[in-house]
């Protein structure tokens, strides 16, 4: 009876769409293959303290409630908004885990090749670095251009939401997770200590920031050479060299705000610095950010849907209750 009426007023369920299964579909795959490959490889994981059980908690109390109201009232942009946002949040650790899970195989060292291949194509990422160096007012641009990886991720799909892509904001995630998956999966043969060191550019950075091309250092030696480290937050790091997650972004989120109009060209100038950024700031050959916007462009296009559309795109309730 009850469950009637509300019908009557337009409290109906938002349906799923094939791009929001799909999408959940690659994100609980890949949070499930994670910690199965970190034990297939001897990999030791702190999960509590990754995970923050306390935080998880926090963000899943709010997050839940929300998004249940949210397809409750059919309010499809929300819904859309505050689910991928999860999403995204809920891949770090499985992705960092899996990245950490190919550096402990411990293969040789690849950056004598990168560089090599950097050659035969042409291109000096020691240079390109340097050059960067001598230009403060570059230097500092670039590096608030490699720091917006993050917010990217986060603020693409909020901003397709928004836009009423909301398919197109679940595809973003889905294809963001694959790109990482697939880079990861070739850096295993791939690792590397990167240009900044391969090159000596320590005392030769001028204004670049040595930070991004240094911090993994440590924990990129540990994973590989020492049986006993145990993955946490303490030691938490990017170490994928080889293609550059990075580069894959700054392609992925460029193409995917194209459709926004608002949006088009300020992200498309924000990307092609962060492109270049993860040879200056992020210590990458160039091969490896040609890599990386490959991986992208190919893990795009072999991306498809063919999602059922879902009526609703505005934030109010249907119905009777619409009228009110």
């Amino acid at each position: 009876m009850a469950t009637t009426a509300l019908a009557a007023q337009g409290w109906r369920w938002l349906p799923h769409s094939d791009a929001q299964r799909r999408s959940l579909a690659v994100c609980v795959s890949c949070m499930v293959g994670a910690p199965i490959t970190a034990a297939l490889v001897g990999l030791k994981v702190d999960y509590a303290a990754l995970l923050g059980f306390g935080s998880v908690t926090g963000v899943i109390s709010l997050f839940v409630p929300a998004i249940a109201y949210a397809r409750f009232r059919r309010m499809q942009r929300t819904a859309s908004a505050i689910e991928t946002m999860l999403l995204v949040l809920a891949m770090a650790v499985p992705i960092l885990i899996l990245s950490y899970a190919a550096m402990r195989l411990d293969l040789p060292l690849a950056d004598r090749r990168l560089a090599g291949w950097d050659a035969a194509l042409g291109m000096d990422a020691g240079e390109i670095t340097r050059a960067v160096g001598t230009a403060p007012w570059l230097s500092q641009a670039l590096a608030y251009a490699y720091a917006s990886f993050s917010p990217q991720i986060l603020g693409v799909p909020l901003i397709l939401s928004v836009a009423a892509r909301c398919d197109d904001a679940y595809r973003f995630v889905a294809q963001f997770v694959l790109i990482c998956a697939v880079a990861i999966a070739i850096s295993a043969a791939f690792p590397a200590l990167g240009s900044h060191v391969h090159f000596a550019l320590q005392t030769e950075l001028g204004a670049v920031d040595p930070f991004f091309g240094h911090h993994f250092l440590s924990s990129f030696h540990g994973v590989r050479d020492d049986p006993g480290f145990v993955l946490s937050p303490d030691v938490a790091s990017g170490i994928v060299t080889f293609p550059s997650i990075h580069a894959a972004t700054a392609v992925l989120c460029a193409v995917a705000i194209w459709p926004v109009r608002a949006a088009r060209w300020p992200f498309a100038l924000l990307n092609a610095a962060m492109f270049l950024s993860a040879i200056t700031h992020g210590a990458h050959y160039a091969v490896d950010v040609l890599a990386g916007g490959a991986i992208a462009v190919l893990v795009r296009a072999a991306y498809t849907f063919r999602a059922r559309p879902v009526p609703i795109d505005r934030d109010v309730p249907t119905g009777a209750g619409a009228a009110r």
